[in-house]
């Protein structure tokens, strides 16, 4: 049998309701497309990964061999590391649930993916939309472009140093306060300064520090 060459799925043609773009930093695609709105949510999660170096979604198919015939696979995305790189499948864990082979094709694709120098790792919904960490990166990357202002950096590193923990309110400014509000969400997606993401919804009330 003739082999296949492995290809990429091009998602632009595709009239899929659930096709989704999104803006991202970390792919030479730009807009990354996905071809779920989930797909497109996990993205927020590496953008804000410091050790994800770059991602590519529907990244080049493999071949796997299950139920004694060769089948091909793509992955929902590629990411790369320093020095290597992974392959994600994203799920709902719902429909995982009604697909009684799933885990079953997903061991066949990840032993030829590890056959291949890369591992296959499946995230579901329970950790892409988990409450709190996920409305918390949307909206820190709202504000990831943004211009870094060093003289109020400065000011909030002084605030800081002396401190070692203050509210957001402490450091908003009465004549500037969008403004600061801007710069701290940009450093925290910066993680220059660190906050804690999972238990709330950040607001004036949050608490922050330096990092490191």
């Amino acid at each position: 049998m003739r082999k296949r060459t492995p290809t990429r799925r091009n998602l632009n043609n595709l009239l899929y309701k659930s096709i989704t773009k999104f803006p991202s930093t970390k792919s030479d695609d730009s807009p990354t497309i996905t071809e779920s709105p989930l797909e497109a949510d996990f993205c927020y999660h590496l953008e804000f990964d410091k050790e994800v170096i770059q991602y590519e979604a529907q990244p080049l198919c493999f071949e796997y061999w299950y139920d004694d015939a060769i089948h091909y696979y793509t992955a929902d995305f590629e990411v790369f590391y320093e020095g290597h790189s992974c392959y994600y499948e994203i799920k709902f864990e719902n429909d995982i649930l009604r697909d009684k082979d799933f885990y079953l094709i997903f061991e066949a694709q990840k032993k030829a993916a590890i056959e291949l120098g890369k591992d296959l790792l499946l995230i579901t919904d329970e950790f892409i939309l988990k409450p709190n960490r996920y409305e918390n990166l949307c909206l820190l990357y709202k504000h990831s472009k943004a211009d870094i202002q060093t003289d109020y950096l400065v000011l909030v590193a002084e605030g800081l140093k002396r401190e070692g923990v203050l509210m957001i309110s402490e450091l908003l400014r009465g004549d500037t306060y969008s403004s600061d509000f801007q710069q701290i969400y940009k450093n925290i997606w910066d993680q220059t300064l660190i906050t804690d993401l999972e238990t709330e919804i950040l607001s004036v009330h949050s608490l922050i520090r330096l990092n490191g």
